[in-house]
C-alpha cells in the first residue's frame, strides 16, 4: 500500500490523475523499491511516451521503466545486509516510522499554550 501511494504522489506531482493508471500492477512490479526509484520510473515512463510521439505516457510506459531499473535493494543487498545486522547489533538505531511513532507514544505530551 506504501508503494501504491508513492505513485499516487508522484503522479499528482506531475498532474496526472492516479486513478488513470493501474496503480495495484505498478506497486506490485516495484517489490522492493525506494520512492526515490518509483518517481524515476514515472519520469521515465514519461520519457518513453513523449518519445513516442509525444503520446501521453501509460501504466505499460512505467512498468517498462520499472523492468529497466535495478532497485537499490537488489544492487546493494550485502551493504543493506550488513547495516541491518549492525543496528541488530546494538551500534545504531532505526528511524522508521513505525519504530518512532512506538517511541514516541512512550513519552507524555504537553500541550503548551501562549505565554500568560
Amino acid at each position: 500500500e506504501e508503494r501504491h501511494d508513492i505513485f499516487a504522489v508522484h503522479l499528482r506531482k506531475r498532474r496526472r490523475l492516479p486513478q488513470d493508471f493501474d496503480l495495484n500492477a505498478l506497486a506490485a512490479a516495484s517489490e522492493g523499491y525506494v520512492g526515490a526509484e518509483i518517481e524515476q520510473a514515472i519520469i521515465d515512463g514519461m520519457y518513453f511516451g513523449f518519445n513516442d510521439n509525444e503520446r501521453e505516457f501509460t501504466t505499460q510506459d512505467i512498468l517498462k521503466a520499472l523492468a529497466q531499473q535495478v532497485p537499490l535493494s537488489v544492487s546493494q543487498r550485502e551493504a543493506i545486509t550488513y547495516l541491518r545486522e549492525w543496528l541488530r547489533e546494538g551500534r545504531a538505531q532505526s528511524a522508521s516510522f513505525q519504530e518512532v511513532r512506538e517511541a514516541e507514544d512512550q513519552f507524555v505530551r504537553l500541550e503548551i499554550g501562549p505565554r500568560k
